[in-house]
């Protein structure tokens, strides 16, 4: 973990990081041969405070273009907190990494 001591009181939404997580073992790192490795970080920045969860397994799949149950609750709750600018955003390098971003506002 690399937390940003200072948002360490920040609270979350509700099950905003159990289902990244569990999505980064249960469809990532629990298919490897090799050490997996799950790594949480969240820092500000000019948008707001981003929380990332990141594994080296790079299995991310986006079928139809669609993000998975839990990971589109987790958008879809933040949405509606917090308005459109702000949810979780995927990225992955197939069988490298697979990185999501959470944004949230400062405040």
């Amino acid at each position: 973990m690399d937390i940003d001591s200072e948002l360490l009181p920040v609270k979350l939404p509700i099950f905003t990081l159990q289902p990244i997580i569990e999505n980064a073992i249960k469809h990532g790192i629990s298919h490897m041969l090799r050490q997996g490795k799950i790594r949480v970080s969240a820092g500000r920045n000019d948008n707001g405070i981003t929380i990332m969860v990141e594994d080296n397994a790079g299995k991310f799949t986006n079928p139809s273009d669609r993000k998975g149950l839990g990971l589109n609750i987790v958008d879809k709750r933040i949405k509606n907190l917090y308005g459109d600018r702000y949810g979780v955003e995927i990225s992955c390098v197939p069988d490298k990494q697979t990185l999501v971003s959470i944004l949230l506002p400062a405040k």
